[in-house]
Parts: C-alpha cells; sequence; structure tokens
C-alpha cells in the first residue's frame, strides 16, 4: 500500500505539459489523430479515451523515473514490438495485439486485456484501469475482480494491487467504495479530457512519428513470464463437464456457482454444437428477434447453419450461438428478462482466437442436454415473468373481492357470496333498470369501481339530486377535447389516461317511494338522442346530435357503492 499511497500524492501534484500531451499522440493510429479534433462528437471521445489512456502511461513512465517504488513499466502502444506473435488456436500466456495492448491469451482468444502493467518494489505485478466515463461501473466491476483473480493465479501472488485512473468523479459511487475497500487497490482522478487537451491545438499531430522509445525502466512482456503455465483448454473442459454434470442430474444456477477446486480462468464455457434434432428441441415454442423480425425453428433451418450452446460465467446466463449461411460471422443471442431471446452482438473474423474456436465445434450435443439447457437458463425467466402475472391476478381479484364486500374485508373476514341471493323483487327490478341505464350510457362495472373521476355529475348533498351544468364554458371544454387530468389530451400537458364521461346513478330519496326522474328516458335531452354523458345516444339512431350537456369535473369524488351494496340498501329501506 506504500507505493499506491505514493502514487496517489505524486498524480495529483503533477500537471502534464505540452511535451508530454505529444508524446502520448505518438501511440494513436493515423485515423485517430485527425479525429482527435473531430467536429463529429463520438469520433472525438473515441479518439481522446485513447488518447487519455496513453498520457497515463506516459506520466506512469516519467514518475517512474524519480522514485524506487515502481520498479518498471511494462511496454504498450508505439513502445510494443510490430509485427506481433499471428493468433492461433491452442496459445496459451501474455501477448501483444495488433496495435500493442497487452493480452492473456487462452486457447487462442484474448480473455483479459490490461491498460498498463507494472512491476512495484517488492516485484509484483500490478494493473491499471483508465475509465473516462461514469457508466458501465458495474460491468468494470466484474472485469476488474476477473482480472485480479487471473493474475493472482498465474503469478502465484496472494494479492495484486490495482490502480484506477479515472478523468471524472466516480468516487461518490457505490461500486467505487466497494471496489476501493479491497486491498491493495486505490482510485486516482485527474482532471477531464477536455482540460488536459487544452494545451494542444490542431497543429500539435503533426510530426509525431510512431515509433519506441528507449527508457531504462521499460520492459517487455517477455521479462515478466508467467509462473504458473496453464492449459486454457483443458481448464475449460473440466468446467464444462462439471457444469454438464450438475445440469443433467437436476441441479440449477446455484450449484453451478458453489466454489470448486478449478483455477478461475474461464469467463465462459462453451458446451458444443447441436445435432439438428436437438435444435427442434430447444427451439420448441422459442422465437428469437432481430431487426424487429421474430425467428421460428424454420427460419433457422434456413438461414444458420450451426448453433453453439454457452453459459457466461460467474452469472451462468445463457448464451447461443448462430453461424451464418450467407457471412461469415457468429450472431451472439442473450436472453431478455421476459425469456424471449435477442440478437446482441456478432462475432467475425476479426476476433481471430474466439472465431477459431466456434468454427472448430462439431456437432455433439443432442435433444436431452438440449431439452435440460433450456429448462435451468431458458425457461427460469418464462417461470419467474408468469409467476408475477399470476400474482399480480390475485392481487387484482382480492381487490375485486373488497370492492364488493367492504364490511367483510375490512374486518379482515372472507367475503360471504351469498348475500347476492337475498334479494327482493323490489331491488332485483331497481338493479336490471340500473344495468339498462348503464348500457345507455356506456358504463361498466370497472368504470364504476375506479369511481367516477371525470365528473360527468356532480351529486348534491342535500336532495341527491344530480345537477348538471349548460354553461358555454363547459360546452366548449368539451368540443375541445379536454379530457381531465388524467386525459391524454389535457391542455395542461398531463398523461394518462383518457376517461370517458360517467355520469351518476339516480338514487331514490330517503323516504323510498319516488325517484328523480324516470330511469328509461334519462337519456334524452331536448328531444335529442343524447345520453346523461353529453354524448350521441347510438341506440337512439341519432348520430348527428351535438353533446348540449357536459358535466363540470369533479375535484375529488368518492367511492362508487357497489351493486350489491346499493341493491340491499334499497331493500332494506
Amino acid at each position: 500500500m506504500e507505493m499506491l499511497n505514493w502514487l496517489n500524492a505524486n498524480f495529483y501534484r503533477k500537471k502534464p505539459d505540452k511535451n508530454i500531451a505529444r508524446r502520448a499522440i505518438r501511440h494513436l493510429k493515423k485515423l485517430e489523430k485527425t479525429q482527435l479534433f473531430s467536429p463529429e462528437l463520438s469520433q472525438m471521445r473515441a479518439a481522446e479515451g485513447r488518447w487519455y489512456e496513453s498520457l497515463i502511461y506516459e506520466m506512469l513512465l516519467e514518475l517512474t523515473e524519480t522514485t524506487g517504488k515502481v520498479k518498471y513499466v511494462v511496454r504498450k502502444g508505439a513502445d510494443a514490438p510490430f509485427p506481433p506473435i499471428e493468433i492461433k488456436l491452442g496459445q496459451n500466456g501474455i501477448f501483444y495485439s495488433n496495435r500493442g495492448d497487452i493480452n492473456i491469451r487462452g486457447n487462442g482468444q484474448d480473455i483479459a486485456e490490461f491498460d498498463i502493467v507494472f512491476v512495484d518494489y517488492k516485484d509484483r505485478i500490478c494493473f491499471c484501469e483508465i475509465v473516462t466515463s461514469a457508466s458501465d461501473l458495474k460491468d468494470m466491476e466484474a472485469e476488474v475482480h476477473y482480472k485480479k483473480k487471473l493474475l493472482s493465479y498465474l503469478y502465484a501472488q496472494a494479492v495484486v494491487p490495482f490502480v484506477l485512473f479515472s478523468s471524472v468523479d466516480i468516487s461518490r459511487s457505490s461500486i467505487m467504495r466497494r471496489l476501493m475497500r479491497e486491498t491493495e487497490s486505490t482510485l486516482i482522478i485527474t482532471p477531464t479530457c477536455e482540460e488536459l487537451k487544452n494545451v494542444l491545438h490542431r497543429d500539435s499531430i503533426r510530426g509525431v512519428p510512431r515509433k519506441p522509445v528507449e527508457n531504462n525502466r521499460l520492459i517487455g512482456i517477455e521479462k515478466i513470464p508467467i509462473k504458473r503455465p496453464f492449459d486454457y483448454k483443458k481448464l475449460h473442459d473440466m468446467k464444462r463437464d462439471r457444469t454438464l454434470e450438475i445440469m443433467m442430474n437436476g441441479g440449477g444456477k446455484e450449484e453451478m456457482a458453489k466454489p470448486d477446486e478449478i483455477p478461475p480462468v474461464s469467463k465462459k464455457v462453451l458446451f458444443g454444437a447441436l445435432y439438428p434434432s436437438a435444435i427442434r428441441s430447444l427451439m420448441h415454442n422459442r422465437t428469437y428477434t432481430m431487426n424487429s423480425k421474430k425467428y421460428v425453428y424454420d427460419d433457422m433451418k434456413n438461414e444458420f447453419s450451426k448453433m453453439v450452446l454457452a453459459v457466461d460465467i460467474p452469472e451462468y446466463e445463457p448464451v447461443i450461438y448462430l453461424r451464418s449461411k450467407k457471412k461469415n460471422e457468429y450472431l451472439k443471442i442473450v436472453r431478455k428478462k421476459s425469456g424471449e431471446l435477442k440478437v446482441e452482438s456478432k462475432r467475425t473474423p476479426q476476433m481471430t482466437g474466439f472465431y477459431l474456436w466456434l468454427e472448430s465445434l462439431r456437432p455433439t450435443l443432442g435433444s436431452d442436454v438440449a431439452g435440460r439447457y433450456a429448462e435451468v437458463f431458458l425457461d427460469c425467466a418464462v417461470e419467474t415473468h408468469k409467476k408475477g402475472r399470476a400474482e399480480a391476478a390475485e392481487i387484482t381479484e382480492d381487490s375485486k373481492n373488497s370492492a364488493e364486500y367492504p364490511e367483510k374485508s375490512r374486518n379482515g373476514a372472507k367475503p360471504d357470496k351469498s348475500v347476492k341471493a337475498v334479494k327482493s323483487d323490489k331491488s332485483v327490478k331497481t338493479l336490471k333498470a340500473i344495468n339498462d341505464s348503464d348500457k345507455r350510457g356506456g358504463r361498466n362495472r370497472n368504470n364504476e369501481r375506479s369511481g367516477d373521476r371525470s365528473g360527468a355529475g356532480r351529486k348534491s348533498k342535500g336532495d341527491k339530486t344530480v345537477k348538471t351544468f349548460k354553461t358555454d364554458k363547459d360546452v366548449k371544454s368539451a368540443e375541445n377535447g379536454k379530457t381531465g387530468s388524467n386525459g391524454k389530451n389535457d391542455n395542461n400537458g398531463r398523461n394518462g389516461k383518457t376517461q370517458k364521461p360517467q355520469s351518476r346513478r339516480r338514487k331514490n330519496k330517503p323516504n323510498g317511494n319516488k325517484t328523480n326522474g324516470n330511469m328509461a328516458n334519462e337519456g334524452k335531452v331536448n328531444g335529442n338522442g343524447v345520453n346523461a354523458t353529453g354524448t350521441p345516444n347510438r341506440e337512439s339512431g341519432s348520430e348527428a346530435a351535438a353533446p348540449k350537456v357536459w358535466a363540470k369535473p369533479k375535484k375529488s369524488a368518492g367511492k362508487m357503492k357497489s351493486y350489491a351494496e346499493r341493491s340491499m340498501r334499497i331493500t332494506e329501506e
């Protein structure tokens, strides 16, 4: 930790000048140099990120000349040897990429890439990660954990020191606080890329050749050989066999994720390619989406020649690779939360190592493995989705019972549905008349339970009469399409579902002898076919009648009584 504290203190004090900023440009390719001051924001940000990474490398190299805390910095970028070793299947170890990045390969594929690698005064391998954005911090945390485990195994180190450089302040992030609490980890925040780039201008990119420099603190990757040589394919197959054994014996993801004695070098397990019968079994009642088009088994049979099953570790999320018949590429299929499959990305020959590995796989898996794979990794999301829908339906049913039988529900007892059968002839006739009135008014029981919030009528507290408004303002509001505070066409721009105007039900007076108006004729206003809501009555056949009455919206409407409760009250009266 002494070395990390020294780096923290000195990086904050060091301000990069024009010379070191120009030296960082030599690591960029010709196209990236021109994009460093590009008017296209996306291109400029990408070039700035590459330049910022090179700047940190140059600053660290300059700081090592003044201290013994850091012994060596591993060459990268323009300082790396060119051309690099060609990628082949079976390669395991540390290699350079085409642009000078430091990679660890397993079976020919790059399994880890390191921004900066250096050696401290205790001869320990340390690494740095560099970020210029606060996004995707969770994925970065998983990458850091994997790289620590990988270096710890390959170099036989109990602790792997780690430094995170950032051009944005991410110190308040919970992910960063959790990451920095780990042993031998530190965060160094520098000025933003825009501030650091102020020492440069367009002419600064000229005359900076891409060639290595001589420095006694620079070493190549051959000076830090791996202490534990490994066979990635062998370790991968051990992990694959263990996962398949658990899966075929009825185990799930929880059992697969338990720690084992296999070294943690694999990030992905490739189970193998499927026979045609296994593909048919896997895609039974399943589809995947690409470019807004859903593909079924027949489409896959016509467009793809191979299907490879895999899972990502340690999440054990399913991944399927499809070999296109038309192009030299594999489509990477992942699962959405709803259980559907979608295309996430492509694997092309540019990803040489992994592409060659996929090409080398031949069909080895049958229908039994494909079916079990679907049960463990694909159907779990569908079951969770269905379970959530079932719980929602149960809650809705409980709410329905609570609305129909409020007295019973408030006391916590189950609603007694036999109450509905105890009705007098008078209450049955009244209920029938109410139902007929609802049909003319365009209402249903769901609208009743939700309450009359559109304010189609206002009930007076004294005599329980329905008061309607015929002012010019109300009619004008109706013609302008106002729908209330929850409507989509509200002039105030508030969102919500459009609600149709609804009318209050006319009820009996306290003496129970008379009603306010004839229910059978309450939809007639001034001789026109208009119902109580002010909309044309379709049953009357008069579609051309304009709204004559528009109810004044009520600010707060009480809950409507249910049919059963109102009919029971009428019976009691």
